[in-house]
């Protein structure tokens, strides 16, 4: 059996399908997906699993739980061979750590993990066509490759994203997408319309929102205070659009328990600056975690510290 673990994203599920479907034909896929900060959580699941190879794709290294996801990568590489396919600058800062653990990473900050997962693997998959698509809707969706708004590949990455946020927790529904694409072929059915229609009224009930909870705005940024309302799975979204819409780096802030609160940022692309470098030295200092690449990143931090954090981050806004 192989195993394969990605991101929940646009970028993730893209990617993890081109994989899955040269991978399948070698062996039973175990697919599941994660976010850095809960990565080790779904290691100790497939650590129970007898399996001859991972991949572990579009997942940073997250320094605030790196000790106990490395535990399990020890364990499973044993007896697998482990590949990390990522770009976001914190799995190319930690690339010794990935190496040490007898790991095959193969990590880039020039390309996303679905165009990177297309060169190692497009021309051994049975449709060269359907998953370069595949591809650029990747590349699209995670704000690297930039195209004209009412083209076709822009919609469908608007409705594709839009589905997969309206239940941003059910990733029982994200792996059957990721295995339609790798089998079927087809880019989008009938229960995504349903779905991206309702994520889309719930986006726009949240974009009106967004104008009323301001905290900050000048030139070049925007912070948006979300901590009183729900909106977990949504705050990538709304922070995109807002940065598109208004050319500004937003910030979003939000609680996404009753203990953590996370920095959410966008970069649109029209301006030229990396958070990433926010995010790493703030998320450290406060006894949090964190990751991204340089136009889209986020942290948590414990909520007591979180005004602390504000503080902070917004200092160094300052100087954007």
């Amino acid at each position: 059996m192989i195993a394969l673990i990605t991101h929940g994203d646009l970028d993730g599920l893209t990617a993890g399908a081109i994989a899955m479907n040269v991978l399948l034909k070698r062996d039973r896929v175990l697919a599941l997906i994660a976010q850095p900060y809960i990565l080790h959580k779904v290691l100790e699941k497939v650590s129970s699993y007898c399996i001859r190879e991972l991949y572990v794709i579009d997942i940073s290294v997250d320094p605030g739980t790196w000790s106990r996801s490395s535990y399990f990568l020890s364990s499973i590489g044993k007896s697998a061979n482990i590949y990390w396919i990522d770009h976001h600058r914190t799995s190319v800062e930690n690339i010794f750590s990935l190496l040490k653990l007898n790991m095959k990473p193969i990590v880039s900050l020039e390309y996303c993990s679905s165009r990177i997962v297309a060169k190692l693997f497009l021309n051994e998959t049975d449709d060269v066509n359907f998953f370069q698509k595949l591809a650029v809707i990747g590349e699209v969706g995670d704000k690297v490759k930039k195209v004209r708004s009412e083209s076709r590949i822009a919609k469908l990455v608007e409705e594709i994203g839009s589905a997969i946020a309206a239940m941003p927790s059910d990733n029982d529904f994200k792996i059957k997408v990721m295995r339609m694409w790798a089998t079927k072929k087809i880019l989008i059915n009938d229960e995504m319309h349903e779905r991206a229609k309702l994520a889309r009224e719930k986006l726009d009930s949240f974009l009106k929102k967004a104008n009323e909870r301001k905290m900050f705005e000048d030139e070049k940024c925007l912070v948006i205070d979300f901590r009183e309302l729900n909106v977990k799975g949504y705050v990538g979204k709304i922070a995109s659009e807002i940065a598109e819409t208004t050319g500004k780096l937003v910030l979003i802030i939000f609680n996404p328990n009753k203990s953590e609160t996370v920095f959410t940022f966008r970069v649109p692309l029209t301006v030229n600056y990396d958070v990433t470098h926010i995010v790493s030295s703030i998320s450290r200092k406060y006894g949090g975690s964190g990751g991204g690449h340089k136009r889209a990143a986020s942290f948590r931090v414990p909520q007591m510290l979180a005004e602390s954090a504000l503080k902070e981050v917004m200092n160094r806004l300052m100087g954007v």
